[in-house]
């Protein structure tokens, strides 16, 4: 299985040879000749195919194709950058969506909010505390004046 695509493309593969073991393969277009993402198995051995990724690592919009020998043509799209392109067993081919494709590029900073409302007073602290210290002592009741009474 071969892809054809413009440059900075990247694909992954993963495939299970029957009676063989698994295999992975991962792949790099150069832009000018279709790339091999799923190597022939040898001879007397079924290669599944489990997963190809496919990504558009360009700055730009990348048409890639993807072929079954050099004449048929198994899907065919226009990637968008960071776009990709993915097959599975269970799920076959998807165009899986990406945060950045989504929701674009990120926008202005917002101004400051207004301040919050004050909250609610808190309780009084425990009443009493240490007894204070003791006062000076009075001048005694035997105190008679200078002059007399």
């Amino acid at each position: 299985m071969t892809v054809s695509s413009g440059s900075n493309v990247s694909a992954t593969a993963h495939f299970v040879d029957v009676p063989s073991s698994p295999g992975s393969n991962s792949v790099s277009s150069n832009g000018s000749t279709p790339v091999t993402v799923v190597p022939a198995p040898s001879p007397g051995t079924t290669r599944l195919v489990q997963y190809i990724g496919i990504c558009n690592n360009d700055s730009g919009g990348q048409e890639t194709s993807v072929f079954i020998g050099a004449i048929k043509t198994v899907k065919q799209i226009l990637a968008p950058s960071g776009g990709a392109l993915q097959y599975a067993t269970n799920s076959g081919w998807c165009i899986p969506f990406t945060t950045s494709s989504i929701l674009g590029a990120t926008g202005p900073q917002g101004s400051i909010g207004a301040t919050g409302i004050q909250g609610v007073p808190g309780s009084t602290g425990p009443l009493g505390g240490p007894q204070g210290a003791t006062g000076v002592q009075g001048p005694s009741s035997n105190y008679f004046p200078a002059g007399g009474w």
